[in-house]
């Protein structure tokens, strides 16, 4: 392990030092190879605990990110050869619009199919809910069926009956909900079934609404009704439905009821909220939010709502996008195909997980270190078997653990120095 966290720990560490000291040089970690004359890049990032997390991921779910990432980068180059481009607005993290819309589309069919699949559970769920079926047991959940059903379908009708009021017309609203749900399914599905500790949607809700159902049909109050929700549905890299779905599958091995592990994420939930609140505001109003980290209060998602909305309302408004539904319809296409051969092919060696994730920018971002960790992981099992594999595990966790500390020792270092704008690694 030690062995692991010292390699990551002295090169986050050497790549802090020109700050402090300008002669000395940091080790680049990134390298862009030119495609399609020039017209596309493919970013390599070499990040040591992305490595290690990719190391405890299946061989299947590794090697379909890099995979399926690759051949949407070739379809992008192929796309700016030939000219084929939309001049569609899009938001602030999607890519090129033909892509985003199929990957929306790729995502809306990876959900469905999963939700169909599950339908038996479901339905004893439904059971439970409604009709307080004695056969249906749901004592070792952390809240009764029936709570989380009602629970959810509250909520629901609170967000649309919210974003209603504020402006945006039922059509909107149900397609908002419908994209919102779609997302939040499907990047916790990504996060728990591939082990991927984050990750972006391919499109933001907001902008899914604007091209399914047409800026001229949602009006520019409705505009102003997505703008303003963006603080909660865009930027979603790390949301509470992934964090939970990690958490029900570690209480599992908590013996007796769990319903007080529900409370728990409650009082998480909120003590984040408040404490998040607070300290935006106290730091925005002692050091002015202009001269803050610009994800948070300059160009990020936070701010970005309002910025995004108006050009839209300033400009003629117009109907829904038939080229976006025809990109959507190829991305779920693909999608369904991939699931089919998935379930039916007992060697096919791609997981549709990939897919549904390969036009986003973060994806981009981790490509590099799943194919390196898939490579070196795949070598590993063929040659030392699973007894080299579980003797190499602490080295991959020190991986991961190296690069923690070494942020944090920097932190500190800043704080105590008074020295600004570090920006290290991210994860």
């Amino acid at each position: 392990m030690w062995l692991g966290f010292a390699f990551s720990f002295v090169l986050l560490s050497v790549n802090g030092l020109p700050a402090y000291f300008p002669e000395v040089r940091g080790i680049a970690r990134t390298t862009s190879l030119p495609l399609f004359r020039d017209t596309v890049r493919l970013d390599l990032w070499f990040s040591p605990p992305w490595i290690g997390f990719f190391y405890f991921v299946n061989l299947d779910i590794s090697a379909s990110i890099w995979v399926f990432y690759i051949l949407t980068t070739v379809q992008r180059g192929v796309f700016n050869v030939l000219g084929l481009q939309s001049t569609e607005r899009m938001d602030l993290y999607s890519r090129e619009p033909y892509l985003a819309h199929q990957g929306m589309g790729a995502m809306i069919v990876f959900v469905l199919i999963g939700l169909w699949v599950s339908r038996g559970h479901l339905q004893t769920v439904w059971r439970k809910a409604w009709r307080d079926d004695p056969d249906v047991e749901d004592a070792d959940e952390i809240m009764s069926y029936r709570q989380a059903t009602f629970g959810l379908l509250a909520s629901l009708g609170l967000v649309g009956l919210g974003l209603w009021m504020a402006g945006l017309p039922p059509l909107g609203v149900a397609m908002f909900i419908f994209g919102a749900m779609v997302l939040f399914l499907g990047l916790t599905r990504v996060v728990a079934e591939g082990g991927i500790p984050a990750m972006r949607p391919p499109i933001m809700t907001s902008t899914f609404v604007i091209s399914g159902a047409g800026a001229a049909s949602i009006g520019a109050s409705g505009l102003v009704a997505l703008g303003f929700s963006y603080g909660w549905h865009s930027e979603i890299r790390s949301f509470v439905m992934s964090s939970v779905a990690n958490g029900l599958k570690m209480s599992e091995v908590i013996k007796g009821g769990k319903r007080r592990l529900f409370w728990a994420v409650v009082i998480a939930i909120m003590v984040s909220l408040v404490g998040s609140s607070y300290v935006t505001m106290v730091l925005a109003y002692k050091y002015g939010g202009i001269n803050l980290n610009g994800l948070f209060f300059g160009w990020g998602a936070a701010t970005y709502g309002p910025k995004d909305m108006a050009p839209r309302i300033a400009a003629e408004l117009t109907g829904p996008r038939l080229d976006a539904w025809l990109f959507m319809a190829v991305g779920g296409g693909v999608m369904a195909l991939l699931m089919w051969v998935r379930h039916h092919l007992l060697w096919w060696p791609l997981n549709p997980l990939g897919y549904a994730i390969s036009a986003n920018w973060k994806t981009g971002h981790i490509f590099a270190s799943a194919l390196i960790a898939w490579l070196l992981k795949l070598v590993i099992l063929k040659y030392g078997g699973p007894r080299l594999y579980r003797n190499l595990r602490p080295f991959f966790l020190g991986l991961i653990l190296g690069e923690v500390v070494a942020a944090g020792v920097w932190l500190v270092a800043d704080y105590i120095t008074g020295h600004m704008g570090s920006f290290l690694t991210q994860i």
